[in-house]
């Protein structure tokens, strides 16, 4: 079980939560020492008033999605290791416009 903090507990709104900060994930890599566990959930409790909760199992196919996601970085991080390169931020000055929505 873990408990998350979410501006909405909705449905729709908390699995696009769980995307942008890789909730899938965590729940494999929670989820990898116990096999016999049959079930990971989530709280998700608002920040505001009236702090509605909501809760939620991670369905199988969001574990195993975490999992490919955790096996793919840490493949990454073993690479990244044995070529001492990590990714990053290019070393030049780059140029940088408005956001193509952005309009004067």
């Amino acid at each position: 079980v873990d408990v998350k903090t979410t501006e909405s507990a909705d449905a729709d709104s908390f699995a696009r939560s769980c995307v942008k900060f890789r909730y899938h994930v965590q729940s494999n890599w929670y989820l990898r020492p116990f096999p016999e566990a049959e079930q990971f959930l989530f709280i998700a409790v608002e920040k505001s008033a009236p702090y509605l909760v909501a809760v939620y199992v991670a369905t199988p196919a969001m574990v195993v999605a975490g999992g490919r996601a955790a096996d793919n970085n840490l493949r990454l991080i073993a690479t990244c290791r044995e070529t001492e390169t990590w990714p990053g931020y290019p070393d030049e000055i780059q140029p940088l416009n408005l956001p193509s929505w952005c309009h004067d």
